[in-house]
């Protein structure tokens, strides 16, 4: 445009009226500079419900994604790729969950409603891609990212829905965040209609697990190399994800290498039957799936239970994966 200006005046004006104009053009060039923002970044490092984030603009729904920073749109972050596995079995969605062991039981049968879910643990290249830092403790980009509290992992579900355009699950409010950004504190509800990336219920987790099978393990009654890392192979640390054989429905890591946070508020099993389970509607702590690193080998059956403080991080060995209804 100002070039277009410069051109109409030279056609109209003498040599002399120029000066006026070159003064012109320097005084309209100073109002624009500055990037517009307070600090040109383009992320905050995912803010949640409109608290300051360094002087950052809040985005446009106090939602955490920052819309720009007033910065240049080449700067904005864009959603990582998460790769995804639809419609895990073209069957009926019914399966036998629990076993006859400890918290485990009774066996119940359950019904879920079609859902994708991450091949892959959510590594720390996403993480860090999607939330501006990395808290793991063991560095590695394509290792899975650990040190998370259950409500950073909601809270990055969440993100990662905004910058893919999709409607956020969880509704995030009281945050409390702890000298890391990380969040130790918080009220979360989900709305189940949202097409947006969600934490797997443990119904679903467990269905995924299986990928069909009947036996202790999904690799069969007795575990084997090919199961998964724990702490008979894995030599004190975690390792990069998909170095393991995937389950037959192709996802890699669902046992073994880190714990993986589930959507549930942990409970006894009620041993009804049931319908795409949430879980309660309240309780101390939440659930976590698949044993780690550190754990027994118990640890990796398919139908094995652990679970948590939200607030806590797991010392490295919880991390998690994402899904999004498909009904």
């Amino acid at each position: 445009m100002k070039k277009f200006v410069a051109e109409f005046f030279v056609l109209r004006y003498t040599i002399s009226s120029l000066a006026v104009l070159f003064v012109i053009i320097l005084a309209f060039s100073d109002c624009g500079s500055g990037g517009g923002g307070s600090n040109g970044g383009g992320y905050d490092g995912g803010i949640e419900d409109g608290e300051d984030g360094d002087g950052g603009s809040d985005g446009e729904d106090g939602s955490g994604v920052d819309n720009g920073n007033g910065g240049d749109d080449g700067d904005a972050v864009s959603a990582p790729e998460i790769e995804m596995i639809d419609n895990l079995w073209k069957g009926d969605w019914i399966f036998k969950m629990g076993s006859e062991y400890g918290n485990e039981k009774p066996v119940h049968r359950v019904e879920l409603s079609p859902f994708s879910i991450s091949t892959y643990l959510v590594t720390q290249e996403q993480y860090e891609a999607v939330m501006g830092y990395n808290p793991s403790k063991f560095k590695g980009y394509n290792l899975p990212v650990e040190m998370v509290s259950w409500y950073d992992a909601v809270e990055f579900c969440n993100e990662l829905s905004m910058l893919a355009k999709l409607e956020p699950v969880y509704t995030i409010s009281d945050i409390e965040r702890d000298d890391n950004y990380r969040i130790t504190g918080a009220k979360v509800t989900a709305n189940r209609n949202a097409d947006g990336y969600r934490l797997p219920t443990e119904a679903e987790w467990e269905y995924a697990c299986r990928a069909g099978a009947t036996s202790a393990y999904n690799t069969g009654d007795k575990i084997s190399d090919y199961t998964g890392w724990y702490n008979g192979n894995s030599e004190g640390m975690t390792h990069e994800v998909g170095k393991k054989p995937a389950n037959a429905w192709g996802l890699y890591d669902m046992p073994g290498n880190v714990n993986e946070w589930c959507w549930d508020w942990y409970a006894s099993y009620s041993g009804k039957e049931q319908v795409d389970p949430w879980g309660p509607d309240s309780g101390n702590s939440r659930v976590m799936r698949g044993g780690s690193w550190a754990n027994d080998k118990d640890f990796l059956r398919s139908a094995c239970r652990d679970h948590g403080s939200p607030s806590g991080f797991g010392g490295g060995q919880v991390g998690f994966r994402v899904v999004r209804s498909t009904h």
